[in-house]
């Protein structure tokens, strides 16, 4: 597994998942594990999380476009969640 930092607050995690199920998993997981309540004062620290599969011969810049896509999704359905890319899910601009 590898993972760098995008920029900004956003990361990005390579992992060998064989399947979809797999990177439900992961990036569910991933949401879990980064949910934090720090002090007195209530501070909440959570993660959204947009995956996308790399299969077939598909570029890198369009496997990170995907995975934007899917973010944003999680993002604009509530935050502190997982989605995977699903074809025809349109680009929400930054």
């Amino acid at each position: 597994m590898v993972i760098s930092r995008l920029g900004g607050d956003e990361f990005a995690v390579l992992h060998p998942c064989r399947s979809a199920d797999c990177l439900e998993q992961l990036g569910n997981r991933i949401v879990k594990d980064m949910q934090w309540q720090l002090g007195i004062a209530g501070l909440r620290i959570s993660s959204s999380v947009g995956g996308a599969p790399v299969n077939g011969h598909i570029e890198p810049k369009d496997v990170f476009s995907r995975a934007d896509r899917a973010l944003y999704t999680a993002k604009s359905e509530g935050k502190n969640s997982f989605r995977l890319f699903a074809a025809g899910q349109h680009h929400h601009g930054r």
